[in-house]
């Protein structure tokens, strides 16, 4: 089961400016299978006066962890990055990886390097009721 941690539709990083939505899972009884600690949804936005996502991806992942996982004791690994364009037909969805990591400083303490994609298919009535904020706090 996973809770919303944080959603905020203007979320900026630099001049990106994106939809944001954090998810934690909640763990309620032993996992069977793994489960990434927390899903990361960064959506496109249709105004967006920078960057896109995908040209800043390094740069929102280190605010991201700066903001909601530092201090906590997980791996980067444990994220899923979900990288999505709604605004675009047909809808794109990818998962985002990055093959590394290292230590940065106060202002994003965790840098991410070398992004890679890989398009996934998902419920899309699922991600358009998550992007348009129901059921958010």
């Amino acid at each position: 089961m996973f809770n919303i941690t944080y959603s905020n539709p203007f979320y900026q990083v630099d001049q990106t400016v994106l939809k944001l939505i954090v998810l934690r899972h909640q763990h309620l009884e032993p996992d069977t299978e793994p489960t990434p600690e927390f899903i990361v949804f960064m959506a496109e936005r249709g105004d967006n006066p920078g960057k896109s996502i995908t040209n800043n991806i390094e740069r929102i992942a280190g605010k991201v962890w700066g903001e909601f996982m530092a201090g906590l004791e997980i791996s980067p690994k444990s994220i899923c990055w979900v990288e999505v364009y709604p605004e675009v037909e047909p809808i794109t969805v990818g998962l985002v990886y990055f093959k590394g990591f290292y230590e940065g400083g106060s202002e994003e303490p965790l840098i991410f390097t070398s992004p890679t994609w890989e398009p996934i298919k998902m419920n899309l009535e699922f991600l358009k009721y998550s992007l348009e904020g129901r059921g958010s706090e």
